[in-house]
This record gives structure tokens, sequence and C-alpha cells, in this order.
């Protein structure tokens, strides 16, 4: 299970970070100013840390496998979803729904290192699922760079319903 939430995490930081590398192209093709991306951007702080306690009572009561299968299609979906977006405001509630279901990673990550390892060995497992993170958050830009062009796009970076599909259609094959 730790493994899976390694995976998991990998393809959960990699979405919430590919905006940020995406952001200049998205706001010139959506026609939105960085105060407009800020609001995107609090859209999806505000809804993960709200969701955070809430998917952690989730996964208890339906248990880590599925509830961490459940979340990752959610946030798949939410993801892909954001290729729809044509303004700051659909993309911000997009990106919303992105925090409300990515707000499970670290809760599935904990729930079973604290439950299959001693004390003394919760530490290192903890470290190595959250490797996720970092692996993730790395990678995000390696993504943007390699995804096709599709449309218009701005000064030949690949047009923004394409990065976000890109990323979706990545992770819904990745679960």
């Amino acid at each position: 299970m730790v493994g899976l939430v390694t995976a998991g995490l990998i393809v959960n930081y990699l979405a919430r970070n590919t905006l940020s590398v995406a952001a200049t192209t998205m706001m010139k093709e959506l026609s939105f100013s960085t105060k407009e991306y800020s609001y995107v951007v609090v859209a999806w702080q505000i809804c993960y840390a709200l969701m955070q306690p809430i998917a952690g009572y989730v996964l208890d009561t339906i248990g880590t496998k599925i509830g961490f299968a459940v979340f990752a299609l959610a946030w798949s979906v939410a993801c892909a979803a954001a290729a729809l977006s044509t303004g700051w405001q659909s993309l911000a509630f997009f990106r919303g729904l992105l925090g409300l279901s990515e707000a499970a990673g670290i809760p599935a990550g904990v729930k079973p290192t604290t439950e299959w390892f001693s004390a003394k060995e919760r530490s290192i497992a903890i470290g190595w699922f959250n490797i996720g993170s970092s692996i993730g958050t790395a990678g995000a830009s390696s993504v943007i760079d390699a995804t096709p062009t599709i449309g218009d796009g701005f000064n030949g970076a690949p047009s923004s319903s394409s990065m976000q599909s890109a990323v979706g259609v990545g992770i819904i094959h990745r679960f």
C-alpha cells in the first residue's frame, strides 16, 4: 500500500503543479490576469484545506484502499475536466474539485503506515510514501515540455487544453 500511495502522490503532485508551469500560456489563451489566476490557486487551496479532515473520515469509514481509489478517480476526472475551462471562473471551479479530491493523498499515506509499521519504523515509511510529492513536483515542467502542441498554443507552447488533457488522461490511465 505504501508503494501505491507513493505512486498516487507522484500523480497527485504532478497534476497539482502543472498549473503553475502552464500558467503563462493558460492566462493568455483563456484571457485572464495574474489576479484572476490567484483566484484559481486560492480555489484549490481552500478546497484542499477544508477537505482534508473529511477525506480522512471517508478513508476511515470505507477503508484506505477503496477510499484512495475513489479519490484518485475523482482527481483524475477533475483534472481532465479542466480542459473544458473557458475562463478563470471555470478553471477555478475545476481546480477546486481537484483540491477536494486530492486532499486524500496524505491521509491515505499516513493511515497504513501507522497501522502496518511499528513506531520505530513509521518515520522511514512516511518518508518513503512522501517521496511521491517531491517527484511529482519535480516532474511537472517535464510533462508540460513533453506535451504535444494541440491547437494554436502560445509561442509554440502546448495549448492549455492540450496540457490539461494530457495530464488528466495520463492520470486516468495510471489508475
